[in-house]
């Protein structure tokens, strides 16, 4: 008789499943990084003349900001306070299989039919614990997905904001003529 897996299985991809979602989350980290470096360069740039352009591209640097501190703050409910459930130690298992053997051996007395008995229910709770495990990391695997999504829904926006923010940027700096820089020569001799 061939053993069902399926909770077996499913365990194992739940665990799988998360880490792909750790994986995927380290790759917003990076451009969120990148995103705020260029937001931050681009305000280092930016008057206080009240003209229509400059006004725009405050606007616009400040939407990016409050765009990347809504993917920020779905990246953190994405990653933290998640407690995923593990299959129990290997000799814990091993102990409680024994045991099994044990009880069922003193209630029946053929020793085969004991094993058989004991084993079949030892198998049973082994899939119960996969179901139990699997049921909690599945659970938690589509919350952090949901969040990650609305991370990554947030960042797609910064992206939009972020170019607009560069385009005014660009016409802002191209256009303006350059300060003249005033150089002081002391000691001539």
């Amino acid at each position: 008789m061939e053993k069902d897996t399926t909770f077996k299985e499913h365990f194992f991809f739940e665990l799988q499943r998360r880490d792909s979602l750790n994986n995927s989350l380290s790759l917003l980290v990076g451009i969120v990084a990148l995103l705020l470096g260029g937001t931050l360069t681009m305000s280092k740039g930016a008057s206080l003349d009240a003209s229509l352009s400059n006004i725009f591209r405050i606007v616009t640097l400040l939407l990016t900001t409050a765009a990347l501190a809504a993917t920020v703050y779905y990246m953190i409910r994405s990653i933290f306070g998640y407690t995923y459930a593990y299959f129990p130690d290997t000799k814990e298992m091993l102990k409680t299989r024994g045991e099994f053997i044990s009880f069922y051996a003193a209630q029946h007395k053929c020793l085969e039919t004991a094993k058989s008995a004991a084993l079949e229910d030892y198998a049973a709770e082994v899939e119960a614990i996969y179901a139990e495990c699997t049921a909690r990391n599945g659970g938690n695997n589509d919350e952090r997905a949901a969040w990650a999504h609305k991370a990554n829904r947030w960042l797609v926006i910064s992206l939009v904001l972020f170019a607009v923010a560069g385009v005014a940027y660009l016409t802002n700096t191209v256009g303006a003529p350059d300060k003249p820089v005033r150089v002081l020569i002391d000691n001539l001799e």
